[in-house]
C-alpha cells in the first residue's frame, strides 16, 4: 500500500508519502528479501532503504544490499540459519533466487509464497482518504524459525499543515524458540536522536525541514533495549562486515536503528507511532489504553482500534474511547459480520 497526503511533487512539497510491503509472491534474482518494509518520504527520505545497486553479486549486494537488514522491517535471528550461498545470517526472511516456470507453479508452489494480505481499507473519500490501512501475514515470508507473524499500518491524514500525518504500525510475531531473538528495526539517511520514547528522524529538501517522531508504546522503554549503528557498523551483518560501492548517495553513511524485547519470548508485540512534523513542532500527544483484541491509540481528532492478532476480530467488542470532545474512531481488523455499534449510554 502506498498512501500519501496529497501530490504536490515540487520542493516545497509538505505532502507526506508512505509505503508498506505486503509480500506477495517472490523469486529470481532482483527481488529483495524485503517483506513488509515500511518507506516513508516527508522533505526528504525520513525511512527508506539502506542498499546501493551498483555491482552485482559482490558479498555486499549478496549479503547486505539485497537482504533484510537493509530495510525497515522485523528480524528473528534463529543462529543456525543459512541463506543460500550468504556467509552471513540477518534474521531475515528467506532468500530465493529460483523461479517458477510456470505461473501455476507459481500459485502452487509454497516456496514462492511470501505472505497475503488480511485486511486492507481506506477512506471515508475515495480520492482523499482520512485514513489507509493495511495488514499482512508475512509467516510464510520467513523460514520455519517463525510459527505467525503479521505486520499492521495505518496512516493517518491529519489534514494539518504542521503535523501532516501520522502512522500506526503494529508487529506480532511468534517464533518456533524463545532464544531466536526478534529485532524491530527501521533504517534512515540522516543522523537520528534517541529519545526517551523511541527516535526522531529528520531530512530536508531545501530549507524546509521534516521530522519523524517515532514513538514506540509496546514494549514499554524499561521492557526494551534500543541500538543506533552508523559509520561501518550500520554495515556490519552480526560480525561480517560489508563495504558499501563508493556513490554519492546518502545511503552509504546511512543509520540503522534496532530495537529488541529484553526478555527472551516466544511471542513478542509491538505498537510504534510515527508523526511527521514540520520543523521544531512539537508532536502530538498519544493517547495509547489495551483491550483483550486491540491497542487504542488517540491522537488529534482521531481514535484508532487497532487489533492487535493476527486473526480478524470477532463481535462482540468492546473499546472506551477517551474523553476530549469529538473524535473520529476508526476500527480496523474486524472480521465481516453484522455489527452493530452502540455508545455506553445506549
Amino acid at each position: 500500500m502506498i498512501a500519501r497526503t496529497g501530490w504536490n511533487i515540487g520542493m516545497d512539497s509538505n505532502d507526506v508519502v508512505a509505503e508498506i510491503k505486503g509480500g506477495g509472491y517472490h523469486f529470481g534474482n532482483h527481488q529483495h528479501a524485503d517483506a513488509g518494509a515500511l518507506q516513508i518520504y516527508y522533505r526528504g527520505l525520513q525511512v527508506a532503504d539502506l542498499g546501493v545497486y551498483k555491482f552485482y553479486g559482490t558479498p555486499y549486494d549478496q549479503n547486505f544490499n539485497k537482504r533484510s537488514i537493509a530495510h525497515s522491517m522485523m528480524l528473528a535471528r534463529d543462529p543456525d540459519e543459512k541463506f543460500l550461498s550468504t556467509e552471513s545470517n540477518d534474521g531475515g526472511s528467506r532468500y530465493i533466487q529460483t523461479y517458477p516456470r510456470t505461473p501455476a507453479q507459481a500459485q502452487g508452489d509454497p516456496l514462492f509464497h511470501y505472505g497475503k494480505v488480511i485486511s486492507a481499507d481506506f477512506g471515508p473519500s475515495d480520492q482523499k482518504p482520512d485514513y489507509s490501512y493495511f495488514k499482512a501475514d508475512l509467516t510464510s515470508a520467513y523460514s520455519e524459525k517463525l510459527k505467525q507473524y503479521s505486520r499492521g499500518f495505518c496512516f493517518l491524514n491529519l489534514q494539518r499543515d504542521d503535523i501532516p500525518a501520522a502512522i500506526i504500525l503494529t508487529d506480532d510475531m511468534t517464533t518456533a524458540k524463545a532464544e531466536f531473538k526478534k529485532y524491530w528495526q527501521i533504517t534512515t539517511m540522516q543522523p537520528p536522536q534517541q529519545t526517551d520514547t523511541g527516535v526522531i528522524l529528520n531530512n530536508q529538501q531545501g530549507d524546509l525541514v521534516g521530522k519523524t517522531h517515532v514513538n514506540m508504546l509496546v514494549p514499554a522503554a524499561a521492557d526494551r533495549h534500543i541500538e543506533i549503528l552508523s559509520g561501518k557498523d550500520a554495515f556490519n551483518v552480526f560480525g561480517f562486515q560489508y563495504e558499501p560501492p563508493p556513490a554519492s548517495h546518502p545511503e552509504v553513511n546511512g543509520h540503522r536503528i534496532m530495537i529488541s524485547p529484553q526478555q527472551t519470548n516466544q511471542q513478542d508485540r509491538f505498537l510504534t507511532v510515527f508523526q511527521m512534523t514540520a520543523g521544531d513542532t512539537k508532536p502530538l500527544e498519544v493517547e495509547f489504553a489495551e483491550t483483550e483484541a486491540s491497542f487504542v491509540v488517540s491522537l488529534a481528532d482521531r481514535v484508532v482500534s487497532m487489533n492487535k492478532n493476527s486473526e480478524l476480530i470477532e463481535a462482540p467488542f468492546t473499546i472506551r474511547v477517551p474523553n476530549g470532545g469529538e473524535r473520529q474512531v476508526l476500527l480496523t481488523g474486524l472480521a465481516p459480520g453484522n455489527w452493530t455499534v452502540r455508545s455506553a449510554d445506549g
